[in-house]
């Protein structure tokens, strides 16, 4: 999902950087925040900006949490049971009750786009998923993926008419 402010004029930005402190709480920078930086750098560059250290218009932060979850899903279902009971021979119903728990892990990257000035956020990504295995092996490229997909729809030009963007 991505959403920005419709009063603003994109086409008058015409450079980026990054916030200093990029949500780092271990007072140096992870590979995955030097991922993200090279992703969102990217996708920046491809749409006319450029990367300046010096007073950007654009100012750039993301955040990334992993959240424990767990889905519990209950079935209950009639069981037909056949045999000899109390003298009698034939069928008789119950029902069974199976519960299952699938535990996983949920990560949520959130990307905001600052004017620089005005210290306003103008755009907004926000990327919800599942973390799989192959995603854990190979994370350079899965937040590519992700940042570009985010990116898809990030305005350009004057100001936008539209409604939100999902």
């Amino acid at each position: 999902r991505t959403d920005f402010d419709r009063g603003v004029d994109f086409g008058g930005y015409r450079s980026f950087g990054f916030f200093d402190a990029l949500a780092e709480t271990e007072g140096y920078e992870s590979l995955t925040t030097r991922y993200l930086k090279a992703a969102v750098g990217r996708e920046m560059r491809a749409r006319g900006f450029r990367l300046v250290s010096n007073n950007p218009d654009l100012l750039i932060n993301f955040k990334i949490k992993i959240a424990r979850k767990q889905q519990i899903r209950s079935t209950v279902y009639p069981v037909w049971y056949y045999g000899y009971c109390w003298g009698c021979y034939g069928a008789w119903g119950g029902y069974n009750d199976d519960t299952f728990v699938h535990s996983y892990a949920e990560e949520t990257l959130h990307i905001d786009v600052v004017d620089r000035e005005r210290m306003q956020m103008v755009w907004e990504g926000l990327a919800i998923g599942t973390v799989r295995q192959n995603s854990q092996d190979d994370a350079r490229s899965a937040i590519d993926e992700t940042v570009a997909r985010m990116f898809e729809k990030f305005p350009s030009g004057k100001k936008q008419e539209s409604s939100s963007i999902r």
